[in-house]
């Protein structure tokens, strides 16, 4: 007869060791994450609440959209009710001071912008970008 079993007994394991990142650089990223955040965070408010960088191709393409959308397309490519209209929508504390371009892309993407002026300008600014 066999004087060994068919199985051998289980030898005790150690049981498994973590390895991970030391503490300090783990520490290092979450407050460089938190910071980044709270830069963010304090970017976007300030210019939600101040209008500071208001203008540029957002308030040309956002003023496009207006036009259409309230029924204007047919002067889309009027450059006074195009220079009206985004002093009007522009949220800037001087809107006479902003400089204005001149929408110059095709209907469609005053169509696809159309749908951003239903919000306030800042917040679809903020949503767009």
């Amino acid at each position: 007869m066999n004087a060994h079993p068919p199985f051998a007994s289980p030898q005790p394991v150690a049981p498994a060791t973590r390895v991970g990142l030391p503490a300090l650089p783990l520490a290092l990223a979450g407050v460089a994450l938190l910071l980044t955040a709270l830069m963010l965070g304090t970017a976007a408010y300030r210019y939600a609440t101040t209008g500071n960088g208001i203008g540029g191709d957002f308030l040309t393409d956002y003023a496009g959209g207006y036009i259409v959308r309230t029924g204007d397309g047919g002067r889309l490519y009027d450059l006074t009710l195009q220079e009206t209209t985004e002093r009007a929508v522009s949220p800037a504390e001087d809107p006479a001071a902003e400089n204005v371009n001149p929408f110059v892309l095709p209907p469609v993407a005053a169509w696809l912008f159309a749908p951003l002026t239903l919000l306030p300008f800042r917040a679809a600014h903020l949503l767009f970008s």
